[in-house]
Formats: C-alpha cells, sequence, structure tokens
C-alpha cells in the first residue's frame, strides 16, 4: 500500500518565507538598496543581467617595475586602505571599512563592494501584510510575491566596486593625465575591453597608489568621475 504525504498549506507558506527572508539577509531595512562588503555580491555573484565586472588590473597602469608578485602584503609596504573611508565613496549600503583584497603585482590591496539600482530603476512598493487575505494561503500569496519583488531587483542592479592598491615603482605613464594636489595622476579610462571601470594613479611614499573604480549601473557619478573625486580625498591626505 503506497501512503501520500501532502504538505498542507502553512507548511508551504512556511518553507518560502523562509526562503524569501534568507534571500533578503544581502537587503538593507528598506530593501532598496544592498549591503556592503559583508554580504553583497562580488563581480562573480552579481545577477546574471549586470555586465562582468573586469577587474582592476585591466584598469590600472602595468606594474613593469614590481618584482615578481605572490599575492602577499608585506608589513613594510604602505597600506593605502585607511586613505579612504565608505562615507568618501557615498554609496548607500556600503561598510565603513573595506575588505582586504589580492591582486597579482600589487602589494596591498582593499576593496569596498556594494550593489545598486540601475539608472532609471526605481523598486515597487513591498507588500504588507494586510493586502492579503488571513490565514496560509494570504501567507503563501504574500511570500511569492516578495520572492517575485526580489528577483526584479536583482535584475536592475549591479555591483559597484571601488578598490584601491599600492606597488612599490613609480607609476607608469599614460597618454591621458591631469594634476590634483600637485600631483600628477595617471588615468586609465573605460574602454571596449573594460567599459564601465575607470582607474587612476599617483605616486606615494616611493610606490604608486591606485584608485578602479568599477560601476555599470550608470546611475550617478560615471566611473572615471568617481575615480577622480576619491583621488582628490586621497591627495589632500599625503604630503605632496
Amino acid at each position: 500500500m503506497t501512503t501520500v504525504v501532502r504538505r498542507r498549506p502553512h507548511v508551504r507558506a512556511a518553507l518560502v518565507v523562509g526562503a524569501v527572508v534568507l534571500a533578503c539577509a544581502a537587503c538593507d531595512d528598506a530593501g532598496h538598496s544592498w549591503a556592503g562588503a559583508s554580504n553583497a555580491p562580488t563581480p562573480g555573484d552579481a545577477p546574471s543581467s549586470a555586465a562582468a565586472q573586469p577587474s582592476m588590473a585591466s584598469r590600472a597602469p602595468s606594474p613593469e617595475s614590481t618584482p615578481t608578485a605572490t599575492g602577499a602584503s608585506p608589513a613594510d609596504s604602505p597600506d593605502p586602505c585607511a586613505l579612504l573611508t565608505g562615507a568618501d565613496l557615498r554609496l548607500r549600503g556600503s561598510d565603513a571599512i573595506p575588505r582586504p583584497d589580492r591582486l597579482d603585482g600589487w602589494d596591498r590591496v582593499c576593496k569596498w563592494s556594494s550593489m545598486q539600482f540601475n539608472a532609471g530603476y526605481t523598486p515597487p512598493p513591498e507588500a504588507k501584510r494586510g493586502d492579503f487575505p488571513p490565514g496560509p494561503a494570504g501567507d503563501l500569496r504574500m511570500a511569492t510575491q516578495g520572492a517575485d519583488r526580489l528577483a526584479e531587483v536583482m535584475r536592475n542592479s549591479s555591483a559597484v566596486i571601488v578598490r584601491i592598491a599600492f606597488r612599490s615603482g613609480a607609476p607608469n605613464p599614460l597618454p591621458s593625465s591631469y594634476t590634483t594636489s600637485g600631483r600628477r595622476v595617471e588615468v586609465n579610462p573605460p574602454d571596449a575591453s573594460a567599459p564601465d571601470t575607470c582607474g587612476v594613479s599617483t605616486s606615494w611614499r616611493g610606490g604608486t597608489v591606485t584608485l578602479a573604480v568599477s560601476d555599470g549601473t550608470h546611475a550617478s557619478e560615471e566611473p572615471c568621475a568617481r575615480a577622480k573625486r576619491l583621488m582628490a580625498v586621497v591627495t589632500a591626505k599625503i604630503p605632496s
């Protein structure tokens, strides 16, 4: 004799609600932006509709004068991470303290990462319990609508990543440059291989400090505008 086990509606509702709660762990309390370094998707975790974010190495001047890199962070190398704070980025949901990162050719690297809405997108309002009938059936409908809303928000969001890094050796001259706080800054602008990423570099403590901004949202500052603004913050903190 075959026994058929049927899940009751309130059990199915609980399962769906649990899945939505777990998925929404990356949202802020309004559900309108995405949390920062500790739980924001990295470029490889970004929604499938978002453009792949190029690595910092593609935007920063190549470390030709740098010894063979091991990905380590030598204790005697200057630490660039303290030159910026999360508030400097002006990105909602970004952590105040960056995460350590690793890139071949660079002694010390750290990054901030957050999910932001793409240009022109406004998320739909969140459902309220009173919008649905009472009981398990209403719970299930609310949970399903919440999951659909979360999926839509993710499809219309992109990762914004800011990296700051230091390596030994002088900056490599580039065709594009400008001067701020008495310092020459080399610019590696977006191109066909990295259309949403811009890097800026200048000399610091006998080496090179570089900022790279990857932003496919096109919602506020363009990558080079943000990179130059952040470099002005950095150069204001370091001796000329």
